[in-house]
């Protein structure tokens, strides 16, 4: 399975949009708390408006991304909403980092949750997929990957931060997000692993 190009690739994109969402997980109320000033039960608000963003993203996600595929087939189907979600993610956290509004930055990094959570759906269809009548274990790899990226923003963002501030750091995650776009002109949801 790990031969499978398309297999790789999904979990390295995988990666780049898990390290984006964990940023916002562990490090959005401290942002705002104290980068933005607004206070703990303020910050909490903010943060937890984030996580229920990525949670509607999902459904309107798979919801959209079915329907691109009724209409346009699996390869484009599959590969539009993760695409478009990271990209347009990425251009949203550029947005909110550019901003000094705090209401106008949590409306940014809402609607950069929400387009980052769309692309979970196609993604975890795409990856069983691929692993064909092996569906379980191609999903694991996937999701490993996934977590992977995960796990190092947790840690990148706070030193990388230190040297170039943390709109540069959160940035850093818009530039995973495109690069993770990208690998989806690689990717094929019909290139079965082999047996």
């Amino acid at each position: 399975m790990l031969k499978n190009r398309s297999l790789l690739f999904t979990t390295i994109s995988y990666a780049a949009i898990g390290y984006f969402q964990y940023l916002f997980f562990y490090w959005s109320q401290f942002y705002f708390d104290t980068i933005l000033v607004l206070g703990k039960e303020k910050s909490r608000t903010y943060a937890t408006i984030l996580n229920l963003s990525m949670a509607v993203g999902m459904l309107l996600g798979g919801w959209l991304a079915d329907r691109v595929q009724k209409q346009f087939g699996k390869r484009f189907g599959r590969a539009f909403v993760p695409m478009v979600g990271m990209v347009v993610s990425a251009l949203f956290v550029l947005m909110g980092i550019l901003t000094r509004d705090p209401d106008s930055v949590l409306l940014w990094f809402s609607l950069a949750m929400g387009a980052a959570g769309a692309c979970e759906g196609p993604f975890w269809v795409t990856a069983i997929d691929l692993g064909g009548s092996k569906g379980g274990t191609s999903a694991a790899i996937f999701n490993t990957g996934g977590n992977a990226g995960g796990l190092l923003a947790p840690v990148v963002t706070p030193y990388f931060s230190r040297y170039y501030g943390w709109q540069s750091s959160i940035g850093l995650a818009g530039f995973f997000c495109l690069a993770g776009a990208a690998l989806w002109f690689w990717i094929d949801p019909a290139e079965r692993c082999k047996k």
